[in-house]
């Protein structure tokens, strides 16, 4: 080998060495989540990636919201409505309950219309409660460009286990009390 080719050598070697060290989902962009999370028909939180900065939720009536996020995050979501199933749905029967989310991409609105305790609309997709889905994209100097996904849970038509403690705990009293009563 000539002098040049040796000092070009070292060089090449580390290039590919690093090219080859990569790891094999580097290019993958990881996705940005909105939760949503409703906690009764007049109580819904909205979280960005774990934050509620520049979100405002308005209940605009028992299970209806207008959800709005800063124009800033630069949302784009999908025209198709979403529909995330009533915890007591969990076969994903259509003609069952939904808590269905309308998105809006007019203009910057980056709005999201939600309606829980309803039937499934026309067209929409759908989802197991708790599920996150694919909604859009998120662009903005922040964070450049990423998948969006979002994800609905319905914690009120869940009974805590508190709840369910107390009424197991009733209902033994109850038939403790009529055991006392027809034994004796």
């Amino acid at each position: 080998m000539s002098n040049p080719t040796l000092k070009i050598l070292p060089a090449l070697i580390v290039a590919i060495t690093a090219a080859l060290a990569q790891p094999a989902d580097a290019a993958v962009v990881p996705p940005q989540d909105i939760a949503i999370d409703e906690f009764s028909s007049t109580s819904l939180t909205v979280s960005f990636n774990g934050s509620t900065s520049g979100i405002t939720v308005q209940n605009t009536s028992a299970d209806h919201w207008t959800v709005t996020f800063d124009s800033a995050l630069g949302f784009t979501f999908n025209s198709t409505p979403m529909a995330w199933a009533e915890p007591e749905n969990s076969t994903l029967d259509p003609t069952g309950l939904w808590n269905q989310v309308t998105f809006v991409n007019n203009a910057g609105d980056n709005q999201m219309f939600i309606v829980s305790d309803t039937s499934l609309l026309s067209g929409s997709l759908f989802a197991p409660n708790g599920s996150f889905v694919p909604v859009g994209s998120v662009s903005n100097s922040f964070i450049g460009v990423h998948p969006l996904n979002a994800g609905f849970t319905d914690h009120s038509d869940v009974p805590d286990s508190g709840t369910s403690a107390s009424l197991l705990g009733l209902s033994l009293a109850g038939l403790a009390f009529v055991r006392r009563k027809v034994c004796h």
